[in-house]
């Protein structure tokens, strides 16, 4: 996880959480924070995929605290690449960021 050329999204994961844990506010930027409904995670006991739902959502929660304009939106029948599995959705919410005076 720290050698960017054997992550698929080419990131040092645990560089790229520690400058994200540094933020602490993006005052009133408008965020949505899209994340899965459900995990599935091979190799994982009930209780540990439980333990990671929950600290899962505790991240959602937080990175959306940082905006006052933010918003989590749960996606159904989806893993982690939910660009992949659910393109319109991701589409959408992107779509809701722009500013109304942006029309297409």
């Amino acid at each position: 996880m720290r050698d960017p050329s054997l992550d698929p999204e080419k990131l040092d994961v645990f560089a790229a959480f520690e400058e994200v844990a540094a933020i602490t506010t993006l005052d009133g930027l408008p965020m949505t924070v899209v994340t899965a409904a459900n995990r599935e995670a091979q190799d994982v006991t009930p209780d540990q995929l439980a333990r990671l739902d929950a600290v899962w959502r505790e991240g959602t929660t937080r990175w959306a605290g940082l905006s006052s304009a933010a918003k989590i939106v749960t996606v159904d029948d989806t893993g982690h690449h939910i660009a992949v599995d659910q393109p319109q959705t991701v589409i959408e919410e992107v779509l809701n960021l722009l500013p109304s005076a942006v029309t297409t």
